[in-house]
């Protein structure tokens, strides 16, 4: 997505904004932004966003119940899956648990930038106890020695 002041236009490989002096922000530009503002490590950020998915979402994420509803007659279990929430943005903001927190801040969890900027809110607010999920792909081994 890239905007100028305010029309935008949308590729499945970036998000990108224009701004009114010709200045561009993306999704890296703003997590350099951010990590400074709220003091957190921009390294980790990013490795975070790369376990969760992408620095470039374009779809989000569903999350599933699945539920057992019969049985075939061989003895398999058929099951039933319903979807119950999706996880938006490059830090995977769950919309069950979040959107409608953001929605009264003004934010929109189907916006890249806003969902960008309330994961890493939430971060320097709750550490990375959000996204422990992950946390064996993102989380550097302690050196021994």
């Amino acid at each position: 997505m890239w905007c100028l002041i305010a029309s935008c236009v949308s590729n499945a490989t970036s998000t990108q904004v224009y701004i009114a002096d010709k200045t561009e922000k993306t999704i890296i530009t703003e997590i350099h932004r951010l990590s400074n503002e709220l003091h957190l490590d921009e390294n980790l950020v990013k490795e975070i966003i790369r376990c969760e998915g992408t620095l470039y979402p374009t779809t989000p994420n569903v999350n599933y119940h699945k539920r057992v509803t019969g049985y075939e007659y061989d003895g398999r279990p058929v099951i039933y899956k319903i979807a119950w929430s999706r996880d938006w943005g490059p830090l995977q903001i769950n919309d069950f648990y979040h959107e409608q927190k953001m929605r009264e801040r003004g934010l929109d969890i189907h916006n890249d930038f806003d969902s960008l900027q309330y994961g890493m809110e939430m971060m320097a607010k709750d550490g990375t106890e959000p996204w422990k999920a992950s946390k064996s792909c993102w989380q550097k081994p302690a050196k021994s020695g």
